[in-house]
C-alpha cells in the first residue's frame, strides 16, 4: 500500500504547510485514509512519521488521470481551512511538478477551484 501512503503523507504534508494543523484538514486526511483502506494503526503511524520514505517517492501515480486525481486532493487540503496561503500554494506548485503539472497550470487550478469552494486565495495569485 506505498501509493495510499505517500498519498496520505503528501495529504499531510500540505495540510502542514502553513504550519497548522487545521481540525478540518485532520478530518479530511483521516476521512482519505478510510477511503484509501488505510489501518488506524498504518494511520497513526503516518501522522507520527510524515517522512517519505524512497520506497514511498517512487509510488508516484503513472497515469495522468491518477496524477491529476491527487492534485485535485492535495487542492482540497490546501483549501480545507477556508483559505489558501502562500506557503500552501509553493507547496502545490512543488508538489504539483512532481505529478507533471505547469506552475501556471496549478495557479489556474486553484483560482478557478476557490471560485468554487468559497476560499480565500492571495491577492497576487
Amino acid at each position: 500500500m506505498p501509493t495510499h501512503t505517500l498519498k496520505a503523507k503528501l495529504l499531510l504534508a500540505m495540510a502542514m504547510a502553513d504550519g497548522v494543523f487545521d481540525p478540518k484538514e485532520l478530518e479530511l486526511l483521516a476521512d482519505r485514509a478510510v477511503f484509501w483502506g488505510i489501518s488506524a494503526d498504518d494511520f497513526e503511524h503516518i501522522l507520527d512519521n510524515p517522512e517519505i520514505t524512497d520506497e514511498e517517492s517512487n509510488a508516484l501515480p503513472e497515469a495522468l488521470d491518477e496524477r491529476a486525481a491527487l492534485l485535485s486532493e492535495l487542492i482540497l487540503m490546501a483549501f480545507a481551512d477556508g483559505e489558501l496561503s502562500l506557503e500552501e500554494l509553493d507547496v502545490l506548485i512543488k508538489l504539483g511538478g512532481l505529478l507533471g503539472v505547469s506552475e501556471d497550470t496549478v495557479r489556474f487550478t486553484c483560482v478557478k477551484e476557490a471560485r468554487s469552494f468559497g476560499v480565500d486565495i492571495p491577492d497576487d495569485m
